[in-house]
């Protein structure tokens, strides 16, 4: 599908800012999916630990596990970003 849309663009990604437009715009798309998939992913997190009773939870967040999660998650997102935009400008560049 995205050699298809290569092709459609093909015209556009024929000179430098072209190609950096498509790459852009094209990491852009791919970092929003990646953004909406890993927040569900925090919210099943997050919902997953409801059934913990008020003092274990109070014990854990004094322990860091809030920032452990943000700093888990905000890697992981970042992460698939900097391979997503990659991935998408050896595609513009071919």
């Amino acid at each position: 599908m995205i050699n298809a849309l290569m092709a459609a663009l093909g015209g556009l990604a024929s000179t430098l800012l072209g190609r950096v437009l498509v790459g852009a715009g094209m990491s852009l798309t791919i970092y929003t999916g990646l953004d909406i998939l890993v927040s569900s992913y925090i919210s099943n997190a997050v919902s997953s630990l409801t059934g913990i009773t008020g003092g274990i939870s109070q014990l854990a967040l004094l322990g860091g596990v809030g920032q452990a999660f943000n700093i888990l998650f905000s890697a992981i997102l970042t992460r698939l970003a900097i391979n997503a935009a990659i991935q998408s400008v050896s595609l513009v560049s071919k």
